[in-house]
C-alpha cells in the first residue's frame, strides 16, 4: 500500500510540477523510498502497521481536503 501511495504521489508531483519537499506529497514519497528499497527481511511488520495507523487519516485529509 505504501509503495503504491508513494508511486502515485511521485507521479502526481511530476505531472503537476509540484516541487520536492511539499507536504503531504513529500511524506508519501519518503515512505515509498524507504519501503521500496528495503529487502523483505528488513521490513518490520509492526513498523508498517504503526506508520499506517498513525498517519493514514491525517494524510488522507491533507490530500483530499476533507477532515
Amino acid at each position: 500500500m505504501w509503495i503504491d501511495a508513494g508511486n502515485l504521489a511521485h507521479r502526481h508531483c511530476r505531472e503537476e510540477g509540484i516541487e520536492a519537499g511539499i507536504k503531504p506529497w513529500s511524506e508519501l514519497v519518503a515512505v515509498w523510498l524507504v519501503y521500496a528499497h528495503y529487502t523483505p527481511d528488513q521490513i518490520v511488520a509492526d513498523r508498517v502497521w504503526h506508520d499506517t495507523i498513525s498517519d493514514i487519516d491525517r494524510l488522507r485529509s491533507a490530500i483530499t481536503g476533507h477532515t
